[in-house]
């Protein structure tokens, strides 16, 4: 049964337990968005990620890559837009991949046109207003997994696009 983002869920329905948002203060050593994003760069390690690769023909001629770890069955499935030309071996991809991996779930980086590691066949390029492209990458990844709970992240452009 679909659900509408307006509509309100039935009466038996469980609600999910809401996220804990917990305030965040930054270390005295290192203030900043910019300070803390080399640190991170230079300093912590990130798990190493393998990878399926998948690619889905397009009517239009071109491509979409999509970089898949594989979980259990019936698990949910995170599904992650990138930033502007990140792709699956961005530091927070292959981070979020290996969480995910450890939980028993499935993942997959959803790429954007020319972000897979290969130019793609047409000169279309993406851009955080393609809610159709996003539509058809998440439409995508649910019927590989129809039955499973699947969850969208997206990060800086991707998190616009989402």
């Amino acid at each position: 049964m679909p659900v509408h983002a307006n509509a309100p869920l039935p009466p038996d329905s469980p609600l999910p337990e809401p996220l804990a948002a917990t305030p965040y203060s930054a270390p005295a050593w290192l203030p900043g968005g910019h300070l803390q994003t080399i640190y991170t760069s230079l300093f912590i390690r990130v798990p190493e990620v393998t990878y399926r690769r998948e690619r889905l023909e397009l009517d239009d001629g071109d491509f979409l890559d999509f970089d898949w770890v594989d979980g259990r069955p019936g698990q949910p499935v995170v599904v992650l837009f990138h930033g502007l030309e990140g792709d699956s071996d961005s530091h927070y991809a292959r981070d979020l991949m290996a969480s995910v991996r450890q939980q028993g779930w499935s993942g997959v980086v959803a790429h954007f046109r020319g972000c897979s590691g290969e130019d793609n066949r047409l000169p279309r390029a993406y851009f955080a207003g393609d809610s159709a492209e996003i539509e058809r990458m998440l439409r995508h990844v649910k019927a590989q997994h129809p039955d499973a709970p699947l969850y969208a992240v997206g990060v800086s452009l991707g998190g616009n696009a989402l």
